[in-house]
């Protein structure tokens, strides 16, 4: 893992100032904090900040290809470099490193103008390659978003990209313009989908997708989407739960194993519920080992899962550290979430995550495994099975998932154009799957981690077991009343039954009693300074909940999200 950054531009430009290079490093040093390196050459500059995780040694970037036409930088981590090193060696490829990050430059090259390169690469990056003999900018995001990459065209002739949101403002010219569009998608769910940003100036690289600058040009266009998975697969699905199983878990296992390969230390986050509970199996059944573990203890009992993850350690007797916090230390950490994510985002359980991320990366493990994925492609959530039972049709469950009042049902499903399949839990499931997952569950992944150094890895985003996945049919995840069937069975097998007998909790964090009493609460929702500045009013919200109506606390809490972003970055950033 890694940060990136870069300018290129079409035609002379001055460089950028010493001042901005040391501004962007800092930036980006949370990301990377091993090495940094800045390379320029005509109409470019790349600066790039490393986690070393594999190579630790040689593998700094950028990379080349043999005749250095091709240079690249990349954040993440590519997890079949290994096979794909070896067919280039065939052709006669020279490499000077063992990286996974340097077989780019070296596909790119192989395929000349084709991108048919980004559907042989399995892992999770965002990657920029510039071709120096074509003047060519080609950036590039994973899969499913695990890596995010933000960008901004000056005159169509310049082109700034970033993995961190405000790094990249810093170096933009004049000052915030606020996205509307981007603020009411806020309003309503809590966080901001890409192509969007809060700032009009930014966009965001989508999941599974490219984009090419050349000539003043630009290419934008999607290498991977679900859809098309779910298209396919109509018909094809397994026929039976025994056929289902053993696919799934020869996928499960081929993910976990791919994620082990690496030159440093691990840890897992074991909250105790059956993703996480599911990755510890794997291990223990592919490496013999107890992987260590780090588990979340919630002051509050109705948040607290830690007594089922301590029995999983005491019976495989593994190592664990549980890390009790309350509502002070979210609240002492809330200047982490609003920098760390850069943008408005209303779901604090950021701030649990980034205190599971500081604790790995002060032991000594630089790379964590978490559960994210399971829910949205094997059917974790209640509410799939209740609004089956509901005869929900697709919009209605958008709209049931909506904060405020404004029907958003059409409007999201023709924005993020969801393919709707025969089988509704599945329609619900891809429709979490291209919004909430890429949008809200991986931004708290990725920023946390990234915040405390350490990269997170998550089994349940492997290619080949989200396109089995999605293409089971949801009666072999959800029946009679059980959720998640396929994990459970593999629980079974390794030995964690006693896991099943738990109810599901999502991975949240008490925040009532901060938003009604304490000082920071009390000084933002007050006041409202933001949304008075954008002409919202939203008082009566605020007032309604004050007055002990709970039907407005995620209103209120993603009201008091923005309001705090405000209050922070108003300080430097001028809105």
């Amino acid at each position: 893992m890694c940060g990136i950054f870069g300018i290129v531009t079409q035609g002379p430009s001055e460089n950028l100032s010493e001042n901005q290079i040391k501004s962007v490093f800092q930036g980006l040093s949370a990301r990377g904090p091993d090495d940094k390196k800045y390379y320029s050459d005509q109409n470019m500059e790349f600066l790039f900040t490393r986690l070393s995780i594999i190579d630790t040694e040689m593998g700094m970037q950028p990379h080349f290809d043999t005749d250095k036409d091709n240079i690249t930088i990349a954040n993440g981590e590519i997890y079949n470099h290994r096979e794909i090193r070896e067919k280039l060696l065939k052709n006669n490829r020279s490499f000077r490193t063992k990286s996974d990050i340097e077989v780019i430059p070296h596909l790119i090259n192989d395929y000349k103008d084709s991108m048919e390169w980004l559907e042989i690469i399995e892992g999770q990056f965002a990657i920029a390659n510039w071709n120096k003999k074509n003047k060519k900018l080609i950036l590039a995001r994973d899969r499913f978003g695990k890596k995010p990459l933000f960008y901004s065209i000056i005159d169509n002739s310049k082109l700034i990209f970033s993995s961190d949101f405000i790094t990249l403002l810093k170096i933009l010219p004049n000052k915030m313009s606020i996205d509307n569009e981007a603020l009411n998608y806020y309003l309503n769910f809590n966080y901001i989908p890409a192509p969007y940003s809060i700032d009009t100036r930014v966009r965001k690289l989508g999941a599974g997708e490219y984009l090419i600058f050349n000539g003043g040009k630009i290419i934008r266009k999607k290498y991977y989407d679900i859809n098309q998975v779910a298209r396919r697969s109509m018909g094809n699905s397994v026929k039976n739960i025994k056929e289902a199983y053993e696919l799934f878990k020869i996928h499960f296992e081929n993910s976990v194993q791919k994620r082990l390969l690496m030159d440093v230390k691990y840890s897992l986050f074991l909250s105790g519920g059956l993703d996480s509970a599911s990755i510890y199996g794997a291990i223990m059944n592919i490496s013999g080992l107890a992987p260590p573990s780090f588990t979340i203890k919630f002051e509050d009992a109705k948040y607290d899962e830690s007594e089922m993850a301590f029995n999983i350690t005491e019976k495989f007797q593994g190592e664990q550290k549980i890390i009790k916090i309350g509502g002070n230390d979210i609240i002492d950490n809330f200047k982490t979430h609003v920098y760390s994510i850069g943008e408005p985002f209303g779901d604090f359980s950021t701030i649990p995550m980034y205190i599971l991320s500081k604790n790995s990366y002060e032991n000594g493990y630089k790379v964590s495994f978490s559960g994210d994925g399971g829910d949205e492609i094997f059917g974790g959530y209640d509410r799939y099975q209740t609004s089956f039972s509901q005869n929900r049709n697709l919009k209605s469950y958008i709209n049931a998932l909506k904060i405020n009042n404004e029907n958003m049902g059409d409007k999201v499903e023709s924005k993020f154009k969801i393919f709707e399949t025969k089988d509704m839990v599945n329609n619900y499931m891809l429709y979490d799957f291209k919004t909430i997952l890429e949008g809200n569950i991986l931004i708290k992944s990725d920023r946390m981690g990234m915040a405390s150094s350490v990269e997170i890895r998550s089994p349940f985003l492997d290619r080949d077991l989200v396109n089995f996945g999605i293409s089971t049919s949801s009666s072999f995840k959800i029946s009679n009343g059980l959720n998640k069937i396929l994990i459970r069975k593999y629980l079974e097998e390794m030995g964690l039954n006693f896991v099943l007998d738990k109810n599901k909790r999502q991975f949240t964090v008490p925040f009532d009693d901060i938003l009604r009493d304490s000082k920071i609460s009390n000084k933002l929702l007050n006041n409202l300074k933001f949304l008075e500045k954008m002409d919202k009013n939203y008082h009566n919200v605020v007032s309604e909940y004050m007055s002990g109506n709970n039907k407005y606390f995620r209103n209120v809490r993603n009201i008091f999200a923005l309001e705090l972003w405000y209050d922070i970055i108003s300080n430097e950033i001028t809105i």
